[in-house]
């Protein structure tokens, strides 16, 4: 028998606060999840909200027949965070960092842009330069897929503070030149990695030099102006860093906002 597992406290009320109502003819779909076959149990209405999913049950094939979807290469826990998403619109409180991303590249795998856009509002609070880590930065480039907006942000996000206070960004054998902080940017070789202790900033630096693709997105930041973010780009409010289904209106599109992303 398939092991199941239904969403752990799922909040049954929509991002508004309204509860959410289910009619008797609204199927249960299993969703069987990961190489431990770990089913999750989701109304098909709920469900269907994302792209991909309305497809696979709309599209007269097997898993519309039989209410059951197979994903073997996916894993339960980043399913649950999106189940979670799909019930109650909103993000769990107080999530790691690390949950967020994952969060952020099944939604992307399921077409799922509401919490796409949700992930990168809440990085665009929690990626200020104070807090600012190799760690973050690295783990945010690795695993997010090519040309998405989050890979967007941390580039705009690094590109400014290294412009900012490029200081920062020098070791000790560079910190008497004269350049403004942009030949480590272009220099074609790989640095030895420091300790947390040379200093956050310069660590970042290390970890961006020995990543050839980071390396090189960050140098086109700095030679063409037509890669460079507008000034301020943290304090923009209304749709920044989104992705929409076609001609779909933001709720955050509002030329009058300019307050940046919501606080969490």
């Amino acid at each position: 028998m398939l092991p199941l597992k239904r969403p752990a406290k799922v909040n049954l009320e929509d991002s508004q606060g309204k509860k959410r109502s289910f009619t008797t003819t609204d199927d249960i779909i299993t969703v069987v999840v990961g190489p431990n076959n770990v089913a999750h149990l989701v109304h098909e209405s709920v469900l269907c909200k994302s792209i991909f999913f309305n497809k696979c049950l709309h599209a007269g094939m097997r898993e519309e027949e039989e209410k059951s979807i197979t994903l073997p290469e996916d894993d339960p826990e980043d399913f649950a965070l999106i189940v979670e998403w799909l019930y109650s619109g909103r993000l769990p409180q107080d999530p790691k960092w690390r949950d967020m991303i994952r969060a952020y590249n099944a939604a992307v795998k399921f077409l799922m842009y509401d919490l796409q856009n949700a992930v990168v509002d809440w990085f665009r609070v929690e990626l200020s330069p104070l807090t600012l880590d190799a760690d973050v930065v690295m783990h945010i480039w690795d695993n997010t897929p090519e040309g998405c907006e989050l890979r967007r942000l941390l580039l705009d996000t690094l590109f400014h503070e290294i412009l900012k206070t490029p200081m920062k960004f020098k070791s000790a054998r560079d910190a008497d030149g004269d350049d403004d902080g942009q030949r480590d940017i272009v220099r074609d070789r790989p640095v030895p990695a420091r300790t947390d202790q040379d200093g956050t900033s310069v660590a970042v630096m290390d970890r961006v030099m020995n990543s050839p693709q980071l390396r090189l997105e960050m140098f086109w930041r700095f030679a063409d102006p037509v890669d460079r973010p507008p000034p301020e780009y943290f304090k923009i409010g209304g749709c920044v860093y989104h992705v929409h289904e076609g001609r779909q209106k933001c709720e955050r599109d509002d030329p009058e906002d300019t307050t940046g992303p919501d606080q969490p």
